[in-house]
């Protein structure tokens, strides 16, 4: 989790109304608990459910595999700032040639704060094609090595400069500016501290998505501070919908954890829960 990307306000957190008896509802439990695989139901189903039973669909649908992908690597740092790759061979980024080269091989890192172990590993490891992103760093634009790019730009759900003079741009427009729109991005790492919500929507609209093999991305309901907090129903309601979409892309959910650092107890039942997980998702389909 790396505060500094945000420039987003925190919205004050409404008081939580348990259900009566503190208890979800029969058919709600029953639906629930009967299947395996939880798909998230359509939005005007989702727009029927309290702020209890939103959250108890949410944190289920992100604690849970959706794949079992047989070989994971740890690319960077094994604490905050490494992520998980498939390595599977049907998805891994494509292996090297016979001179070392891979240059079909496509990484875009949005979200560094200085911290460029990923980007590094996957230069290392698969001799990737590495584009960095982070407009809340200091270092202006600048080619790191023979194959990893840094870019003071941050990633928005549209293109224009906010108010701490960061440029943003949406994830399509990146590609037609890096003439990257005819290639796959094996693996799109995206942590961005809330500004997650804001891009998605315009990537899964925008049909980018299609173009992406694996995506890693932490995804923060709260950040420091409050995140030791519960958050409104519309958030809940904002993400469940999203990920209900990225499903429908094909996205499958093969490895993912809380950040300790957001824990909270909610209100209703005491559940110990995270407010920011980092999730890392296969295109199957």
């Amino acid at each position: 989790m790396k505060v500094p990307y945000t420039s987003l306000m925190i919205e004050e957190i409404p008081d939580v109304s348990c259900n009566p008896d503190n208890m979800l509802r029969e058919d709600f439990v029953k639906d629930f608990q009967s299947k395996d695989d939880f798909v998230i139901p359509s939005l005007d189903r989702l727009n029927q459910m309290n702020h209890e039973e939103l959250s108890a669909m949410y944190h289920r649908y992100i604690n849970n595999l959706q794949y079992l992908c047989k070989k994971k690597v740890r690319m960077g740092l094994l604490e905050d700032g490494g992520w998980e790759v498939c390595a599977e061979s049907k998805y891994q980024p494509p292996p090297l040639s016979s001179s070392g080269s891979n240059s079909s091989c496509l990484i875009y890192s949005v979200g560094i704060n200085n911290d460029f172990s990923f980007d590094d590993d996957m230069v290392k490891f698969y001799r990737c094609e590495v584009h960095s992103f982070d407009p809340s760093m200091k270092q202006e634009d600048f080619r790191r090595s023979d194959l990893d790019y840094f870019y003071k730009l941050g990633l928005s759900g549209r293109e224009f400069q906010n108010n701490l003079g960061w440029k943003m741009m949406t994830l399509q427009g990146i590609r037609k500016m890096l003439n990257h729109t005819q290639r796959k991005i094996d693996v799109l790492k995206i942590d961005i501290e809330r500004s997650e919500w804001e891009a998605l929507p315009e990537m899964l609209q925008s049909g980018v998505l299609k173009q992406v093999r694996q995506l890693s991305i932490e995804l923060h309901l709260h950040i420091a501070p409050p995140q030791h907090k519960d958050v409104p129903r519309a958030k809940y309601l904002q993400a469940l919908d999203i990920l209900r979409q990225l499903y429908q892309e094909g996205f499958r959910i093969f490895w993912t954890h809380p950040n300790p650092s957001c824990m909270f107890l909610s209100k209703c039942r005491n559940l110990r829960r995270a407010n920011c997980h980092e999730v890392n998702f296969l295109k199957v389909s």
